[in-house]
């Protein structure tokens, strides 16, 4: 059995945009989200990432072919956006319980100069108008999902058939979020990184720009990255099947390789 699966969701979003991903990967091991709803502060998205490794890691009800006597397992964390980032932290923190990274359209850090990121001024303005038009917000963000090629077919998917679905999240917990995007950088500790790392990355994702990506993966010794023609800031979504193919080769070498 390869190791657990823990997916870390991006900002605004919950377990059911990983649905694609995850009713897929259970079938290879046991598969969990993280939950960043109703955070009171930017700290507890690192606390509850932290948290759910250690009841992963701990409990046999994640993985019953582990005999009590066993080592500690560790988990595969697959963080998307937001998530990315929180992923990329909490494996620099962690290293010991951390089998494999898997980094989908993220950055090490969203605020950045204007081709590798957003600026905290516009991350700023958005914390705004999160409290006062939240709705309005939301819409204008999911706008940025998807490329000029995947809106017609995936937008009104996306905003009739997803969005809906997630159980909201307060408008303060939503600034927090972005003050997350807006205060956290690990650039300068990622040559330290020694676990196994891909990145998924759409080729023209508008909230995380390619380039950011591109400079990153050549300060991690051990890293691949794979680029999803013409899609935005959801491949997991919109290319479901390629995504796939690529997260189960690079996990299930781990079973090959006997780790």
């Amino acid at each position: 059995m390869t190791s657990s699966y823990i997916l870390l969701p991006g900002w605004s979003m919950h377990q059911s945009v990983f649905y694609p991903l995850q009713s897929v990967l259970s079938q290879y091991a046991p598969t969990i989200c993280v939950d960043y709803r109703n955070i009171a502060s930017k700290e507890e998205i690192t606390n509850r990432t932290k948290q759910m490794i250690a009841a992963v890691t701990t409990s046999s009800t994640f993985d019953p072919m582990k005999n009590k006597g066993d080592d500690n397992s560790k988990v595969t964390l697959i963080g998307w956006s937001l998530g990315a980032i929180a992923a990329l932290e909490t494996a620099l923190a962690l290293p010991e319980k951390i089998n494999r990274l898997i980094l989908i359209s993220g950055t090490a850090c969203f605020v950045q100069e204007k081709r590798k990121g957003w600026s905290a001024r516009i991350v700023k303005k958005m914390q705004e108008s999160i409290i006062s038009s939240p709705e309005e917000t939301l819409k204008a963000f999911d706008q940025l999902l998807f490329s000029e090629e995947e809106k017609e077919k995936w937008l009104p998917y996306f905003v009739e058939c997803i969005r809906p679905s997630f159980s909201k999240d307060s408008p303060k917990s939503l600034f927090y979020g972005l003050d997350y995007l807006l205060y956290t950088d690990v650039r300068e500790k990622l040559s330290a990184l020694h676990v196994p790392t891909l990145f998924i990355h759409g080729e023209k994702d508008q909230i995380c720009p390619l380039a950011a990506v591109t400079t990153i993966t050549k300060k991690i010794p051990h890293s691949q990255m794979h680029i999803v023609p013409n899609a935005g800031h959801v491949p997991f979504l919109t290319q479901r099947e390629q995504c796939l193919d690529k997260i189960l080769e690079f996990c299930l070498e781990e079973v090959a390789d006997g780790k």
